[in-house]
């Protein structure tokens, strides 16, 4: 992109901040969906073993643990719908979904943008649009559920964007 007007360099960012946030809740949702599978599995270890491996602890000089793991699990059960993996797990598969559908139309105007093709007040108009439509699907679907800017899940996102830009674009970040 030769000249690239300050317009076309808001359309290139707002495009590349899209698609972090796409692999940024996609991570979040692989987390979610780990941990609240963690937290069944061991629920159910925990209860349906409670009765049996009772009479075992008993016997064994560390009785004590068992009855501090069905305390764990009991308090991983009251705290689980404040934890919102749960919740995380079902919802943001269908944000990922959605965010795709207003994403690659407006990916797929970049070369037109990149070319000059269109005006920079109809850039505007797109980015702004594009912009409330993203907000809206996000504040819709999330629910006031702010997802934590965990540093693992950043780096991973910055950098399956950074390599999906130079492999799509040939452009770095």
């Amino acid at each position: 992109m030769s000249q690239a007007s300050i317009t076309q360099e808001r359309y290139w960012k707002t495009m590349t901040t899209a698609r972090f946030q796409i692999f940024f809740i996609d991570e979040h949702q692989i987390k979610s969906t780990k941990l609240s599978t963690m937290m069944n599995i061991y629920a159910a270890l925990t209860a349906s073993g409670s009765v049996a491996a009772w009479a075992f602890w008993g016997t064994l000089p560390l009785k004590w643990i068992w009855p501090v793991l069905i305390a764990l699990a009991e308090l991983m059960h009251i705290l689980r719908p404040y934890l919102r993996y749960d919740q995380r797990s079902s919802r943001l598969p269908k944000l990922i979904n959605s965010l795709f559908e207003l994403y690659f139309p407006f990916e797929n105007q970049w070369l037109a943008v990149s070319k000059g093709e269109i005006s920079d007040k109809k850039m505007n108009n797109m980015i702004s649009a594009f912009n409330e439509k993203w907000t809206t699907t996000c504040n819709t679907i999330l629910n006031e559920d702010h997802l934590p800017e965990i540093d693992s899940i950043m780096k991973k996102s910055d950098e399956d964007n950074t390599k999906y830009f130079e492999s799509n674009f040939l452009r770095g970040m």
